[in-house]
């Protein structure tokens, strides 16, 4: 599992809310939003994170960088990529080259 995954995971299962990292553990809006989106953060606020949700750091980075078993499985991969197939307006016209 992703880093910012299992973040926003903790977050959620402490009845966190974004608001709430901002007023009572010092991060900033943005801050928590990036986090959680996966992108990267200083080791200062790994250990922030630790405290804030009373883990050990070992805990939050565990696994981070395995691959998950539906990332093995082409099928899957191919499934999850599938879109909505796309049909024009009844009214547009389409040019055949």
């Amino acid at each position: 599992m992703a880093l910012g995954k299992r973040i926003k995971e903790l977050r959620k299962q402490r009845g966190m809310t974004h608001r709430v990292m901002v007023s009572d553990h010092g991060f900033h809006l943005t801050q928590i939003a990036r986090i959680e989106r996966g992108e990267s953060f200083s080791v200062p606020t790994l250990l922030r994170l630790a405290e804030t949700f009373q883990v050990p750091v070992g805990e939050l980075i565990a696994g981070i960088g395995e691959i998950d078993r539906d990332e093995l499985n082409p099928k899957a991969a191919i499934d999850s990529k599938r879109s909505k197939k796309v049909t024009p307006p009844k009214d547009a016209k389409v040019s055949r080259k």
